[in-house]
């Protein structure tokens, strides 16, 4: 497992395959508002003030024109809650 800036990196494409705490925190992002996600990778987890866990999305905007972008979407653990700390901030790729 590689670590890069404090996170342990599991690539996990599967939602088979996340562990439970995981799951959990995902199922904070499915339960936000304003769009819809599809995961594409969870890229793994930081220990900071609990456990921060980031995960690779499409997202597509519930607006007339239904944009669609690939983010990145941070989800903090601490002590049993999940919360969605560092949203959404564009993938940039090449």
């Amino acid at each position: 497992m590689a670590k890069l800036g404090g996170y342990e990196f599991e690539k996990i494409e599967n939602m088979k395959n996340l562990t439970q705490r995981a799951a959990s925190a995902w199922g904070t992002v499915e339960g936000s508002t304003g769009a819809k996600y599809e995961l594409i990778a969870y890229c793994g987890k930081q220990l900071v003030r609990g456990t921060n866990h980031c995960f690779i999305v499409k997202e597509t905007l519930q607006t007339i024109r239904q944009e669609e972008r690939i983010v990145a979407v941070v989800v903090n653990e601490f002590n049993g809650e999940f919360e969605i700390v560092r949203d959404k901030f564009e993938v940039i790729f090449g």
